[in-house]
This record gives C-alpha cells, sequence and structure tokens, in this order.
C-alpha cells in the first residue's frame, strides 16, 4: 500500500508542476475520493476492486495480495466553509468505528488498512480540511482523541482552542498510536507517505498486535 500511495503522491507532483497557487488549489479541489480509490486500484490491476461512496462496503478491496482499504480525502468543501468530510464520517466512523474496533483473532485485522490523503500545507490549512464538531468540545476545546490519528501533526490554536492547525516541527514518519483497553492496548501503526509540502501526500494506518509491536519499539509512541 506504501507504493501505491507514493505513486498516487506523484502523480500530483506532475500534476502540479507549473501551475500556479491558485491552479493548483481547483485541482485538488475538484478531486474526490473516488479518484484516489480508482488511482490505488489501477496500481494493482485486476485484482482491485472499488466501491463509489455510499456504498455499504469497503472502498477498496484488493484479491492477492489480500487488502482491505478504508480511505478518506480531507479536503475543504468549496460550497461552504468547512471540510468535506465530517468528523463522525472521519474519525466516528473510519477511525473509531472500523479501524479500532478490528479484533486481532481475525483475518481482516492484518489485512486492512486506512489511508487519508491530504492537500499540500502550503495550499490549504489543517482547520479548512478538517474540523472537530462544537459539541465534541470539552471546556471549550479540543481532546486529543477526537484528532487522534493526527497526534503530533496539528495541535489548538492560540486564542481558538476549538481549531486545530498544523505543527512546524518536522514530523516523524513511522509512529505508533497506542490507547489504553481491556488486555493489550490498541495500537495502530502510522506512515507518512510523501512529504507535507507535496501538492498531496497521505497517511497510512494500520493495526499492530503485541508480537509486531515489539518488533516496532524503535518508533516513537503517541498515547491517545
Amino acid at each position: 500500500m506504501k507504493a501505491a500511495a507514493l505513486a498516487v503522491v506523484h502523480h500530483f507532483v506532475h500534476a502540479c508542476q507549473r501551475k500556479q497557487t491558485a491552479e493548483k488549489r481547483a485541482l485538488l479541489l475538484r478531486k474526490r475520493e473516488i479518484d484516489f480509490n480508482a488511482r490505488l486500484a489501477l496500481f494493482f490491476g485486476a485484482e482491485a476492486s472499488i466501491s463509489a461512496q455510499g456504498v455499504a462496503d469497503s472502498d477498496l478491496r484488493i484479491a492477492s495480495p489480500v487488502l482491505v482499504v478504508e480511505l478518506k480525502y480531507c479536503r475543504p468543501n468549496q460550497a461552504q466553509a468547512q471540510p468535506v468530510n465530517s468528523w463522525t464520517q472521519v474519525i466516528g466512523h473510519d477511525w473509531n468505528q472500523w479501524l479500532l474496533a478490528l479484533h486481532a483473532s481475525g483475518q481482516t485485522f492484518k489485512k486492512s488498512a486506512w489511508v487519508v490523503f491530504l492537500p499540500s500545507v502550503n495550499l490549504f490549512t489543517f482547520h479548512q480540511c478538517f474540523q472537530v464538531p462544537h459539541n465534541r468540545l470539552h471546556n471549550g476545546g479540543v481532546q486529543i482523541r477526537d484528532y487522534a490519528p493526527f497526534i503530533s501533526m496539528v495541535h489548538p490554536m492560540p486564542g481558538h482552542p476549538s481549531r486545530l492547525r498544523y505543527t512546524a516541527a518536522e514530523w516523524e514518519r513511522d509512529v505508533l498510536l497506542q490507547r489504553a483497553a481491556v488486555g493489550a492496548p490498541i495500537r495502530v501503526r502510522r506512515q507518512m507517505i510523501g512529504d507535507r509540502q507535496q501538492p498531496i501526500w497521505a497517511l497510512i494506518f494500520s493495526r499492530v498486535g503485541t508480537a509486531t509491536a515489539q518488533h516496532l519499539n524503535h518508533l516513537p509512541i503517541y498515547q491517545f
């Protein structure tokens, strides 16, 4: 999946060459999640099948090698001052109800990935691409669990605690996100694909079991 996502990132690098900033923004705003599904599917060829938005199935399924993918493209909505994907779609469904709910005893646990594409940090702010609704705020601020997939990459804006913005520091390209749970902790590996200043970059999330985590203990760990 890393190679497939990197191919998509490189495609947009070429597509945005010699374009002005306004042209790049317009290009990225025209794209939909189904466009990214299609490009990932092309990488895997005839073994890949995609599901259109609104269909009750995984966004992308690959028969060989077996891989089940949920995908999000977080971008601004041209028609209104909010992202095209709501918090419920990104965190409530894909993150909480799907990725975190996978059980280690099943094959889906090992063969699943959540892929999130984002536009360049130089073209759109994080708040334009992802917002935590006011009814999720605690004492006027955002709780880490409500933006857990993006820990260390964003933080609340000074003076606007309900909004999140990108951090200026360099980001680790490979980290473990961890939450305490009954029995073994819930662990998610997050890998960054491409550079955040490129027209499109991506994050790949996958669940990690206890045995695998022992081999990844060199990675930074963030609690959520």
